[in-house]
C-alpha cells in the first residue's frame, strides 16, 4: 500500500498507467513522456505511484493533478491509501490546487483534509482519430491559418493575455504580461498552434496545451469579440483536428459547464463526454 516516488524518467510501469488513463490524465502523460521531473520542485515535479493502481503527479507551487484514486473501491482499503499518500507527500507540503477527474480531485483533497477556496467543474471532452471532421472552408475570404514560430510570440502576447482574463485567471486577477510571455513561448516551443489572420491582423488562435503518449489535449482557443459567431473557431478547430489525424492522435478538451457556446461548437464537431473533471484552489 506504499507509494513510491519517482522524480527520474524512464519508469515503464509509470508510462504504462498514466497512458491507459487518458484522456482523464493528458497533462501528467505530457510530463512523464518528456521527463520533466525535479525532485526539489524547482522546474519540473515528481509523481508518487501506487503500484498499477493510482498515481499522482506533484508539480511546482503545490499544483497536484492525481490519476486512478477513484478506481479503488474497498473503503477501508482507499483510507490507508489516502493516509500513505499524506505521509508520502510530507506532513507540510501545502496544496496550492489539484486537478484532474472530479472524483479523483475529491479524494486527494481528503487525504490532506483540504477546503478549496475556489472550485471550477469541467466536463472532459473526447473524440477519437478516426472520427475527426473534415476542414472546414474559411469562413471569409482574407483570412488565412498561420503557425507561428517562437521568435513572433510579439504579435500572439494580446491574445493570450485576453485569453487569460476570460478563461483562466480566477475572479480579482489580472494578467501578469511577464508570466504571460513565458506561458506562450512555452507553448509556441512544444505545441501545436493555430492562429487566424485577417490582412495580417491576428484574430482567433487554436493550441494543445498537453501532448500525451496517446493523445493531445487542446486548449487556448480564442477569438477576438468582433470575429465570434462567424466560424472562425470551428474553421481552427477542424484544421488543428486534421493536424492530430495525420499523427493518429486523439483529442481531449475541458469546458466549463456554463460556456454554451463552446459546447455547442465541440459537440458539433463529434466530441463526446468522457468524464467530470475539475480544478480546486486552495491559495
Amino acid at each position: 500500500m506504499e507509494w513510491k516516488l519517482v522524480a527520474r524518467p524512464g519508469v515503464t510501469a509509470l508510462e504504462r498507467f498514466v497512458a491507459d488513463h487518458e484522456p482523464d490524465a493528458v497533462a501528467v502523460s505530457e510530463r512523464v513522456r518528456r521527463g520533466l521531473f525535479d525532485k526539489r520542485l524547482r522546474s519540473g515535479g515528481r509523481c508518487y505511484y501506487l503500484p498499477g493502481e493510482a498515481a499522482v503527479y506533484h508539480g511546482p507551487g503545490g499544483f497536484f493533478a492525481p490519476i486512478g484514486l477513484r478506481e479503488v473501491t474497498d473503503t477501508v482499503r482507499l483510507d490507508g491509501v489516502l493516509r500513505s499518500l499524506r505521509r508520502a507527500t510530507g506532513t507540510f507540503t501545502r496544496l496550492h490546487s489539484i486537478m484532474g477527474n472530479r472524483h479523483d480531485v475529491e479524494l486527494m483533497a481528503r487525504a490532506f483534509d483540504g477546503v478549496p477556496r475556489i472550485t471550477i467543474d469541467y466536463d472532459l471532452l473526447a473524440l477519437k482519430w478516426p472520427a475527426f471532421p473534415q476542414v472546414d472552408r474559411p469562413p471569409h475570404p482574407e483570412l488565412r491559418i498561420v503557425r507561428p514560430r517562437p521568435s513572433q510570440w510579439r504579435r500572439l502576447l494580446h491574445l493570450q493575455m485576453a485569453y487569460e482574463v476570460e478563461e483562466v485567471l480566477l475572479p480579482g486577477h489580472r494578467p501578469n504580461p511577464s508570466s504571460s510571455r513565458a506561458s506562450l513561448a512555452h507553448s509556441l516551443e512544444t505545441q501545436h498552434v493555430l492562429v487566424a489572420t485577417y490582412r495580417d491582423e491576428v484574430v482567433a488562435r487554436v493550441a494543445t496545451n498537453a501532448r500525451g503518449f496517446l493523445g493531445d489535449q487542446i486548449g487556448g482557443v480564442y477569438t477576438v469579440p468582433e470575429w465570434r459567431q462567424r466560424g472562425v473557431s470551428r474553421w481552427l478547430m477542424t484544421s488543428l483536428l486534421a493536424d492530430l489525424r495525420r499523427e493518429e492522435r486523439h483529442a481531449s478538451l475541458f469546458v466549463k459547464l456554463d460556456n454554451t457556446p463552446a459546447r455547442e461548437l465541440y459537440r458539433s464537431l463529434g466530441f463526446v463526454f468522457e468524464s467530470p473533471f475539475r480544478i480546486s484552489y486552495y491559495q
